[in-house]
């Protein structure tokens, strides 16, 4: 009789593996991390991104506070692949100044002025 008995998987863990935080990937560098380190972007009905965690759609996560995942993001063409939509550049301006901001805001780098 199948499913009766045994670990094949396919239910609810139980104990403190349910109590694990969620892991993301970025899509500029690749790398897991705990969603709580990571900014979530979704393409709004007029292309742009928009930013925030519980926004409807596709999501494409980055890492917060990193300019060099924005730019492998664009080159890689990662942007496009994850929301599974066209990102036009002049979209993609915004995240690079967030990216600068966070930086510079928590005390790890400066903005480029020019």
């Amino acid at each position: 009789m199948r499913g009766t008995e045994g670990g094949g998987g396919g239910g609810r863990t139980s104990g403190r593996e349910s109590d694990i935080a969620p892991i993301r990937t970025c899509v500029g560098c690749r790398r897991t991390r705990l969603q709580e380190e990571l900014v979530r972007y979704v393409r709004t009905p007029d292309g742009m991104l928009a930013e925030g965690r519980t926004l409807s759609g596709r999501g494409a996560w980055l890492c917060r506070e990193s300019p060099a995942c924005v730019e492998a993001a664009v080159r890689r063409r990662a942007f496009g692949r994850a929301l599974r939509a066209e990102i036009s550049p002049h979209a993609i301006e915004p995240l690079r100044e967030n990216a600068a901001n966070r930086v510079s805001i928590d005390g790890y780098g400066s903005t480029r002025k020019g």
